[in-house]
């Protein structure tokens, strides 16, 4: 789910399919997550495509989202992690942690 709009102690949330719905602001983790859009994403060692496979990711799965650097998103899931292109997911946006600036 990404927050979509603010409104006092409420956010406004979407859904991947582009359900909305209010909910209170203590009911959300603040933790950072995506959605895998792709079958079978390649989970590498670093973020470029020559740089060897540690892992695939099953659409669907919901993935934490450590970092950011040039659309490249470093994640954690099932144990593992690695580095995967930002397209291959649903729900990562300019509040995701980047490498290059402190977060906000």
């Amino acid at each position: 789910m990404v927050v979509a709009e603010t409104h006092d102690h409420w956010r406004k949330v979407r859904d991947s399919e582009g359900d909305e719905c209010w909910i209170h602001k203590t009911k959300l983790s603040g933790i950072d997550t995506a959605l895998v859009l792709e079958e079978g994403l390649a989970l590498r060692a670093r973020p470029s495509r020559s740089a060897p496979e540690k892992a695939r990711l099953g659409r669907g799965l919901i993935a934490r989202v450590e970092m950011t650097r040039d659309g490249w998103l470093r994640v954690s899931a099932d144990g593992v992690k690695g580095w995967a292109p930002q397209s291959g997911f649903w729900g990562v946006f300019s509040t995701a942690k980047s490498s290059s600036a402190p977060p906000n």
